[in-house]
This record gives C-alpha cells, structure tokens and sequence, in this order.
C-alpha cells in the first residue's frame, strides 16, 4: 500500500508500508515531479539509497531528501500503523 505525503509546488510523494527484507526493515519512496516532462525519483529509508532516478537533478534530490528527513518520523509512524 502506498500513502501520499504533501511535497509542494514541485513534487508529490508516495511512501510505502514497511518492507522487510534480509531481516532489515525499509520504507520506499516515491516522488514524482511534472514541469516539462515527468520526472521520477525512488529511494529507500532508512539509508536514502536511490534505487531510480529519471530526470532529477542533484539539486532537485537534494530538496526531495530534506523534505523527507523533516517528516522522517511521521513517515515511519503512519507506514507502521496505518495511520
């Protein structure tokens, strides 16, 4: 399952419920921007590894990354409790 977490003007993202894999648990992400053609940015937590990247420049991650760490918490809570 996936829930929406508010970007801004820029970029929606998505998270999923915890995944668990080799015994580490982890939580995708997905954000997505459209100004002249979709981009598209995947990464896990909690070690903010990029798994896809297709048009975002490394300014452009670095605001996505920030915006996920200041809501890290909330992002754990609702992906563990549904909430």
């Amino acid at each position: 399952m996936m829930h929406y977490l508010l970007g801004n003007e820029k970029f929606g993202i998505l998270f999923s419920n915890p995944i668990i894999e080799n015994g580490k648990k982890s939580i995708r992400i997905y954000a997505d921007e459209c100004i002249h053609d979709l981009n598209e940015l995947e990464f896990y937590l909690p070690d903010y590894n990029i798994t896809m990247n297709k048009g975002f420049s490394e300014e452009g991650i670095k605001e996505i990354f920030q915006h996920v760490k200041c809501c890290e918490s909330i992002i754990w809570d609702i992906a563990e409790n549904g909430e």
